[in-house]
């Protein structure tokens, strides 16, 4: 069996840093997201597709309450 090698303390912490900055970005990213959402509630056109302008789904605006684009655009943005 062979034993791997502690992780320096260094490395563990550039690790973390980079771990925490991607979470950041990533929940920075979501709450730029709802705070569109909001926006379009204000403005009454909260559930309208930005891209093509149809309905987003109910069911899609049910899992995911900030979605910007209908599944269609969604797929097609992929």
């Amino acid at each position: 069996m062979s034993r791997s090698l502690p992780i320096p303390r260094s490395e563990r912490s550039r690790w973390d840093d980079a771990s925490l900055e991607g979470q950041a970005t990533l929940v920075a990213r979501e709450i730029a997201s709802v705070k569109r959402a909001l926006a379009q509630i204000e403005d009454g056109t909260y559930g309208e597709c930005v891209r093509c302008g149809e309905d987003i789904a109910p069911a899609r605006l049910e899992a995911r309450p900030e979605a910007a684009l209908c599944i269609d655009c969604a797929r097609a943005a992929e």
